[in-house]
C-alpha cells in the first residue's frame, strides 16, 4: 500500500471539491442531452467556465514537465486525481490533453516547441491530431504490417 504525500493529499482534496462543486452539478444536463440522442460531451458554454476554474485553482498542466510550466506530478498523484474525476459521469480531464502534449515533447524540434508546445501547455491554444494511414484510413491498427522506408528516409513498422 502507498500513501500520498501531504501535498498530493491536499491536491486530491481540491480535486474532490472541484468534482463536487463544478462537475457533479452538470451530470443531469449531460445525461439528459445524451438520452435525447445528443452528445455526452460538454458544450462550450459548460466547458469554458470549467477551464477558467482549472486555471484559477492551479489544476492545469498537472503532468506537464516544469520546464513547460507544469506541475510534473508523479503517476501516483495523477492516479489520485483521476480517481476523483471518476466519481462523475461528466466527461472532463484536466487540461491540457496529455497524449498530444507528450507527443510534442518527444517529437517537436526547439522551434516547434516554442511555437506550439509552450502556448498549448499554458492553455492559450488547443490541440488536435489527425491520423490517416495508407490503406487503413483513420484506423492505424488496419495498416499493413512490416518494414518499409518512408519518403523522409525513416524505417517504419506496423503495429
Amino acid at each position: 500500500m502507498f500513501e500520498l504525500s501531504e501535498e498530493h493529499r491536499m491536491l486530491k482534496e481540491l480535486v474532490a471539491k472541484f468534482v463536487d462543486n463544478e462537475l457533479i452539478p452538470l451530470e443531469r444536463q449531460v445525461i439528459a442531452r445524451e438520452a435525447a440522442g445528443g452528445s455526452a460531451g460538454l458544450t462550450h458554454e459548460e466547458e469554458a467556465p470549467l477551464l477558467e476554474k482549472c486555471q484559477e485553482l492551479g489544476l492545469w498542466a498537472l503532468d506537464v514537465p516544469e520546464a513547460y510550466g507544469g506541475a510534473n506530478l508523479p503517476a501516483v498523484a495523477l492516479m489520485a486525481m483521476n480517481e476523483e474525476l471518476g466519481r462523475t459521469c461528466v466527461p472532463f480531464t484536466f487540461p491540457p490533453d496529455s497524449p498530444n502534449l507528450h507527443m510534442l515533447i518527444v517529437a517537436a524540434n526547439d522551434d516547434q516547441k516554442k511555437r506550439y508546445l509552450e502556448p498549448y501547455a499554458a492553455g492559450l491554444t488547443k490541440s488536435a491530431i489527425a491520423i490517416s494511414e495508407p490503406g487503413a484510413g483513420g484506423d492505424p491498427a488496419g495498416r499493413p504490417r512490416g518494414w518499409w522506408r518512408c519518403g523522409c528516409g525513416l524505417l517504419s513498422v506496423g503495429c
